[in-house]
């Protein structure tokens, strides 16, 4: 079987700042387990630089590769999910003596897990979380200030959707 979803999200980038995001994602289950592939991208958001006065814009796209256990409790059925998947970060600084911009990829492992119930044979709607843990954290430097910006260990997501099934 077939699913194709797409969602709204809300929850962290790699630089830690919280923000709406949308989600897309499709799989296929021929029995108990489920692989697919999920894509985000979130909405620019700015993320302060202490001291400084100025701040970091930024924004990210994510495409993760999944694998589900996705037992059914009819008309519910439930997701237990491993992630990995590369992140690319675009980040540029504002109200710095130098605003300068930089493309971060990232790779990033984690565990994720939803629920989907069943409105119709092929219609339903899913509610899930998903998680990523990068890991490699580098760090995003503003020329000639002492500041720096590490990326944040792990980033996590909540998603609300529909899909259709076939």
């Amino acid at each position: 079987m077939a699913w194709l979803w797409a969602a709204t999200a809300a929850g962290t980038d790699p630089l830690g700042a919280f923000g709406p995001a949308v989600a897309l994602g499709f799989s296929l289950q021929p029995n108990l387990l489920r692989l697919g592939v999920r894509l985000e991208a979130t909405f620019p958001r700015g993320t302060p630089l202490p001291g400084s006065g100025g701040e970091v814009q930024s924004f990210s796209f994510a495409a993760d590769l999944e694998a589900c256990l996705a037992p059914a409790l009819p008309p519910v059925q439930l997701l237990a999910c491993a992630n990995a998947g590369l992140t690319v970060l675009e980040a540029t600084g504002q109200g710095t003596a130098r605003d300068d911009h930089a493309t971060v990829p990232l790779y990033s492992v984690g565990p994720g897990v939803g629920a989907e119930w069943l409105l119709h044979p092929s219609a339903f709607l899913r509610l899930g979380i998903a998680s990523r843990f990068y890991l490699v954290k580098p760090e995003l430097v503003v020329e000639d200030l002492p500041e720096r910006k590490r990326i944040s260990t792990a980033s996590v997501t909540a998603t609300l959707g529909a899909g259709v099934r076939w």
